[in-house]
């Protein structure tokens, strides 16, 4: 620690940090444009000006290290004079157009002006105009605006991984822009709407839609994205009118994906809102909740271990809903027991903090553990101060930083585990390891076979991080309850020619075009949950509206096992109500005659008990390093499986993750703005 004067005043403060963070670290406030705490400094603003001793004129504090004994004055009026001129110099080619400005209300340079700025300005020539820049859907850009903070230049090259901003010219001709005419392709382009300090670049779906001071805010969670991360949704009367980061240092530090930052706009778009059962011309047609529940009684009573019983499970379905429709089948008669393949929750978990991953120099991402844009993001990380090395094995170019390719195919891998990559060697001299795997790569056998290599070549010398990574966090719910893909297929069974096929979809429209072939009986019946209806939905026999992740409290889990809940926005529409109790009211009633409730979820008692107790069994799981995962002295020395029986090379590729960017879940599909992205940017997929 040493002593700094501020403003007549003596502190100790870390040596090392800039005297914008000394003084903000004590509670004092330097305004600032281009100053951002996750981008590196630009120092182009000069708006954070100071008065030091030993230096005849201001300088940049956001540039400026702190000394001991240096005596610091932010409120001089030498401060306050250079302040005003900056700002005046600011406001002499920045638009007067506040008033249609959708930056009003939020905008730094509103603020700034009214503490720091004059009473009037003196230039009477006019203000330069700047051509609009296009950057694709989402960011509507008005360039006039543009004060050259350069936030969005550093956050694409610094943190999204995509240089394709810039600038050009020099002094009242410079511009930001792309060098050649192209959008902003990246999944993460939306935040530079958050990062701009005034309205040069704004939210194009949000255009002239409302104002900040009329929307209330509820804090909730990205349910479509397995990192879980934390946001806000923005609403008035109802409706939902924008979505933005929401700070959480642990997961998503203040980014978020333009997936969920733009969909809200499905949540109005081909909603189920009535049930719908199948009628003797075989079309759908709207019904009520008794009537919908006693078609599926019929089909259901009387169900057997000879009947084929299928169900399949769509990317946003949340704890409650599983958890619930477990009973479900355990009423049926069908045990669907806990997943004996994973020994630990670290087996499907992380396991371990993603704000920890920054910490490993070597990272192995196999399969499609490259295709989160945000884990991307905490990969790319301080990437340059520890010298990380990051390997892929597969053939993906999802990934947005320098990255070392090991091979597309199992070979690559069991050429690390018999010793003979280069790569090896690194894992002997590395100080922190992870190796993070795509469930459409190798399974749990190849990922023990990787725990025990690192174990016996980086003994003592490194911490090992070996865990698999999901694309959705329903998949990671369905693992934490004992329903997942794995018994998903178990209970697939193959439809004989005299035999009727049940399917239960809970909101899997994908499921519905594969799982609906008859057999030659025509006896195939197909269920489906959800809240969200396409062509896909024609083929179910009855269709169950549910609500969101806006329209109830649910839990979740993330990659790391972290429990997180989603906050009630507004009610489900018309008759559609909440998953879980639709299969709660669903379940009472497969093991009652009694009918004229069923539709009344709300009336079975136990019902908010059950949503209880399945809050108070993940909350007693404290979110913790699993020691089975990083604890390497309980792995045992010798493993019989590898000893016994070598692994040879297969003459096979990893399969190839066909992702299309934004378009993953029944929300996105069904989102206007997310479609016109998905034509428009050519993100992810395989490589050629």
């Amino acid at each position: 620690m040493i002593n700094i004067i501020i403003d007549g005043k003596e502190y100790r403060a870390k040596p090392g940090l800039t005297i914008l963070q000394a003084c903000a670290s004590i509670g004092i406030t330097i305004p600032r444009f281009c100053y951002h705490e996750r981008l590196s400094i630009a120092g182009n603003c000069r708006m954070c000006l100071v008065e030091i001793t030993k230096s005849p004129k201001p300088v940049a504090s956001c540039a400026l290290q702190i000394d001991n004994g240096m005596i610091i004055k932010t409120n001089s009026d030498l401060v306050k004079k250079a302040r005003e001129g900056v700002m005046e110099l600011l406001l002499a080619n920045h638009p007067l157009d506040c008033p249609i400005c959708d930056q009003g209300g939020e905008c730094d340079l509103q603020d700034q002006t009214m503490v720091y700025g004059s009473d009037r300005g003196r230039f009477k020539e006019d203000k330069r105009v700047v051509e609009d820049k296009n950057l694709g859907p989402f960011i509507k850009t008005i360039m006039t605006r543009c004060i050259h903070c350069t936030r969005c230049i550093r956050f694409a090259n610094e943190i999204a991984g995509v240089p394709l901003l810039g600038l050009t010219g020099r002094g009242g001709s410079m511009e930001v822009g792309t060098y050649v005419e192209k959008t902003l392709d990246s999944e993460l382009s939306g935040n530079v709407i958050d990062l701009c300090p005034v309205g040069a670049l704004t939210s194009k779906p949000f255009a002239f839609t409302a104002r900040n001071w009329e929307l209330r805010s509820v804090n909730s969670i990205d349910v479509t994205d397995p990192m879980g991360s934390n946001i806000r949704i923005d609403h008035r009367g109802g409706k939902v009118f924008r979505i933005i980061p929401r700070l959480n240092e642990e997961i998503n530090e203040e980014w978020i994906t333009d997936k969920i930052r733009f969909l809200y706009d499905s949540f109005y778009k081909q909603r189920l809102n009535k049930p719908l059962i199948r009628n003797h011309n075989g079309r759908l047609t709207p019904t009520n909740w008794q009537n919908a529940f006693e078609v599926i009684t019929t089909e259901l009573k009387g169900i057997s271990s000879l009947v084929p019983f299928s169900f399949k499970i769509g990317p946003l379905v949340e704890v409650e809903q599983l958890l619930v429709f477990k009973d479900l089948l355990t009423k049926l008669g069908i045990k669907v027991g806990h997943n004996q393949n994973f020994d630990f929750r670290s087996d499907y978990t992380l396991g371990y903090g993603i704000k920890n991953l920054e910490q490993n120099d070597v990272v192995l991402l196999i399969g499609s553990a490259s295709s989160i844009p945000l884990l991307n993001v905490r990969l790319k990380k301080s990437s340059s101060s520890l010298g990380r090395n990051v390997f892929l094995i597969g053939n993906y170019r999802d990934l947005t930083q320098p990255f070392k390719h090991l091979g597309n195919g199992p070979k690559s891998i069991f050429k690390i585990l018999q010793g003979k990559d280069p790569f090896c060697r690194l894992l002997v001299k590395a100080k922190g390891v992870a190796i993070l795997f795509g469930f459409n790569g190798p399974l749990k056998n190849m990922s023990a076979a990787l725990k025990h290599l690192t174990y016996w070549i980086g003994k003592d010398r490194c911490s090992l991080v070996v865990a698999p990574i999901h694309q959705t966090m329903a998949k990671i719910n369905g693992s934490e309850i004992g329903i997942d893909e794995t018994k998903i297929r178990a209970n697939t069974v193959d439809c004989g020619n005299n035999r009727k096929h049940i399917i239960f979809n809970l909101g899997n429209e994908m499921g519905l075009r594969s799982g609906h072939t008859k057999n030659s009986s025509g006896h195939t019946f197909n269920i489906y949950l959800g809240h969200h209806g396409s062509g896909q939905i024609n083929s179910a026999d009855v269709v169950l509206p549910g609500a969101t992740f806006i329209e109830k409290n649910s839990t979740y889990l993330n990659i790391e096992g972290r429990t997180q809940e989603t906050r009630l926005v507004n009610l489900p529409p018309d008759l559609a109500r909440e998953d879980w109790k639709i299969l709660k009211a669903l379940s009472d009633v497969i093991t009652s005659d009694y009918l004229s409730t069923a539709g009344d979820a709300n009336s079975k008692g136990e019902i908010g008990d059950r949503s209880s107790s399945s809050k108070s069994m993940l909350a007693s799981r404290e979110f913790a390093v699993s020691p089975q995962l990083l604890d390497l002295g309980r792995l045992p020395q010798q493993d019989p499986v590898l000893l016994q029986k070598p692994y040879r090379p297969l003459k096979v590729q990893l399969r190839p993750f066909k992702r299309v960017p934004y378009l993953t879940d029944p929300l996105s599909q069904n989102s206007k703005n997310l479609c016109i992205a998905a034509s428009t940017f050519k993100l992810g997929g395989p490589t050629s």
